[in-house]
């Protein structure tokens, strides 16, 4: 359990350094502004450039979600199992804290569970996709909770002006349908490629503190081949605790 946990950690630490690389400041955005807007960047203060590099990054890593919703509070699609709208803290306009929690936690967990290569763009786009998925899916199910799972639907309207309606399954039932289905396949592809790799012996025998270290060393390259500067450092529990322990 400590070996999952430590590799869970290294892994989580790389992403964010991965992540951090692709945007390191607002003027990489600036340079694809029309000529005669770019002054607007200069009446931006710090907090909103470093906003404008968070989403860049969420973009273009591959690495997060950026599907977390924006909250409409009465409007919400979650509201009948919101703890947030219940106790009048829902923000209003801003993104779901509960989706945003579920990204990253999710994220890092599937990372450790399929021990996916933090390098291998494919791979962070199906984590990525599979991530998006089970929000859609959480959202369906919310609303299948609260609207059940047949809906009414208007068809038309008899001699004596009353309408005729005719009941069917619930769009958020098919919608939950397929994206389950979706999710599925991309576990499938996944492990298949796990399956694979482990009939070959492909990294056989590597413990987490190998792969903590071939993962640092990865990334160094991976700045190197880029031209980032980065202080990011990718710790090692087992180095943590000699360091601690002299």
């Amino acid at each position: 359990m400590q070996n999952g946990k430590q590799l869970q950690k290294v892994n989580t630490n790389v992403l964010d350094s991965i992540n951090s690389a692709y945007i390191s400041d607002v003027k990489e955005i600036e340079e694809y502004y029309p000529e005669h807007i770019r002054k607007k960047f200069e009446k931006l203060d710090d907090k909103a450039k470093a906003e404008i590099v968070k989403t860049g990054r969420r973009m273009t890593s591959g690495i997060k979600s950026s599907i977390p919703m924006i909250c409409k509070g009465s409007e919400c699609c979650l509201k009948s199992i919101c703890a947030l709208f219940d106790n009048q803290v829902a923000p209003v306009n801003y993104r779901c804290p509960y989706e945003e929690f579920m990204v990253d936690k999710l994220t890092a967990e599937y990372y450790a569970t399929l021990e996916v290569d933090p390098f291998n763009r494919v791979e962070r786009d199906l984590i990525k996709q599979m991530v998006e998925l089970i929000i859609i899916d959480n959202r369906s199910s919310a609303d299948i909770s609260s609207e059940g799972l047949y809906t009414k639907q208007t068809i038309g309207i008899d001699n004596k002006g009353r309408t005729i309606e005719n009941v069917t399954e619930s769009i958020a039932l098919g919608i939950k349908m397929k994206t389950q289905a979706r999710i599925e396949k991309l576990q499938n592809e996944l492990l298949a490629t796990r399956k694979i790799r482990k009939q070959l012996d492909v990294g056989k025998g590597e413990d987490p503190s190998s792969k903590a270290s071939d993962l640092y060393e990865r990334f160094k390259d991976f700045s190197d081949k880029n031209k980032i500067i980065t202080d990011a450092v990718i710790e090692d529990n087992n180095e943590s605790k000699s360091d601690t322990s002299k």
